[in-house]
C-alpha cells in the first residue's frame, strides 16, 4: 500500500511540473509539425505513384516494374528524427534529479523516517515516472490519430497495429534514457553532478560508441567497390544502343559481379556497425521503428531500390519478420534499461543517507 501512495505522490509531482509539462508541450508541438510534413510527403508519393501506374495502364512502361502504392506509415517517418533528441532530453529531465534533488533538499532522510521501505520508495519513483511516460505516449497517439483522421486517412488493421508498436517502443525508448538519468541521480551527490553523469554516458553511448564502429566497420570492410570501370566500358562500346549483343551480356555480367562485391562490402561494414549501435538507444530505437514502419534499410549496388519498387503486396515483409530481423536491437534496447533501473536501485538501497 505504501509503495502506491509514493507511486501516486511521484506522478503528481511530475505531472505539475513546469519543467515537464514545458519539454513535453514542445515534444507533443514537434510530434503535429513532423504528422504535417508526414502527410506532405504520402500525398507526394501517392501522387507520384497514381502517376506511374497511369503510364504504365497506357502503355508507356513496363509492367514487370509495377509501382508499390505508398503505406500510410510513411506519414511516421519524419516522427521519429524529432522524437529521439526532444524524447531523450523529456527522459532525462524527469530523472536527472529525482533522487539528487531529495538527498540535497534532506526530503530524502525525512522521508525513510516514516514507517517506507528504501524499496517501496525507489520502485514508487521509477512507477510514478513511467506512469507519466506512458501518458505522453498516449497523447501523442491520440494526437496522431487525430491527425489522420482530420485529413480523411483511415489506416488498415496492419497499419494500425504498426502504428500502437511503434508508440510502445517509443515509450521503451523513453525509459532507456529515463534508466541513464535516474543512475546518475541516485549515484551523484548533487544534481549537478547527475547531470554532469548523464550527459557523459550519453555522449560515449549515443556518440563515441557508434563513432567508433563506423572507423572500425570503414577499416574492416576495405575500399567500396566502383563502377566506373563499368561505365567506362560501356561507353567505350558506344552505348546500349550500338553494342551487340554479347556486349550486353559481358556487360551485365559486370554489373552482376559489381552488385555481389558491394553486397558484401555493405554486409560486411553494417555488421561491423550494427555492434557497436547496439550499445547506443537511439541508434537502436531507430533501426526499431525503420523496420515497424516498413522502411527498408539501403543494400546499395546499381539496382539500389529496385526490391522496394517492384515488391508486391503479397511479399511485403510482415510484421512478425519485421520483429525478428531487428530483435538484437530490441533485446538490447531493454538489456540497457534494465541494467541502469536494477543499478539504480542497488546504489539505493545501499545509500548512506545522513
Amino acid at each position: 500500500m505504501a509503495v502506491f501512495l509514493v507511486i501516486k505522490k511521484e506522478f503528481r509531482d511530475l505531472m505539475q511540473s513546469r519543467r515537464f509539462l514545458m519539454i513535453f508541450g514542445a515534444l507533443l508541438l514537434v510530434v503535429i509539425l513532423s504528422m504535417s510534413q508526414g502527410v506532405g510527403k504520402y500525398n507526394d508519393a501517392l501522387d507520384e505513384y497514381k502517376e506511374m501506374t497511369s503510364r504504365i495502364g497506357e502503355g508507356e512502361g513496363l509492367r514487370q516494374f509495377m509501382p508499390e502504392k505508398p503505406s500510410m506509415l510513411l506519414i511516421f517517418d519524419t516522427m521519429t528524427s524529432y522524437f529521439i533528441p526532444i524524447g531523450a532530453v523529456l527522459a532525462i529531465a524527469v530523472g536527472f534529479d529525482l533522487i539528487s534533488r531529495e538527498k540535497e533538499e534532506g526530503s530524502l532522510k525525512s522521508l525513510l523516517s516514516h514507517p517506507l521501505y528504501r524499496d517501496n520508495v525507489i520502485i514508487g519513483k521509477l512507477c510514478g515516472a513511467l506512469a507519466c511516460f506512458g501518458v505522453v505516449m498516449v497523447v501523442i497517439t491520440f494526437t496522431c490519430i487525430g491527425i489522420l483522421m482530420m485529413y480523411g486517412m483511415s489506416p488498415s488493421s496492419n497499419e494500425f497495429l504498426r502504428i500502437l508498436l511503434y508508440m510502445g517502443f517509443s515509450l521503451v525508448f523513453l525509459l532507456s534514457f529515463f534508466s541513464i538519468a535516474i543512475l546518475s541521480s541516485t549515484i551523484a551527490k548533487s544534481s549537478g553532478l547527475s547531470v554532469a553523469y548523464c550527459i557523459g554516458i550519453v555522449l560515449v553511448l549515443s556518440f563515441m560508441v557508434p563513432y567508433i564502429g563506423v572507423a572500425l566497420a570503414d577499416s574492416y570492410a576495405g575500399e567500396e567497390p566502383s563502377m566506373v570501370n563499368i561505365i567506362g566500358g560501356g561507353m567505350m562500346r558506344g552505348g546500349d544502343n550500338e553494342m551487340t549483343e554479347a556486349e550486353r551480356e559481358e556487360m551485365q555480367t559486370e554489373m552482376e559481379e559489381y552488385n555481389r562485391e558491394y553486397q558484401e562490402y555493405w554486409q560486411k561494414k553494417t555488421n561491423v556497425e550494427r555492434i557497436f549501435n547496439m550499445l547506443s538507444p537511439d541508434k537502436n530505437y531507430e533501426e526499431i521503428s525503420n523496420k515497424i514502419l516498413g522502411e527498408d534499410s539501403p543494400e546499395g549496388g546499381f539496382f539500389f531500390g529496385q526490391n522496394r519498387i517492384t515488391r508486391s503486396e503479397e511479399n511485403e515483409e510482415t510484421l512478425a519478420e519485421s520483429l525478428s530481423s531487428v530483435w538484437s536491437e530490441i533485446f538490447s534496447l531493454l538489456t540497457l534499461s534494465a541494467v541502469m533501473l536494477i543499478g539504480a536501485y542497488l546504489k539505493f538501497m545501499r545509500l548512506d543517507i545522513r
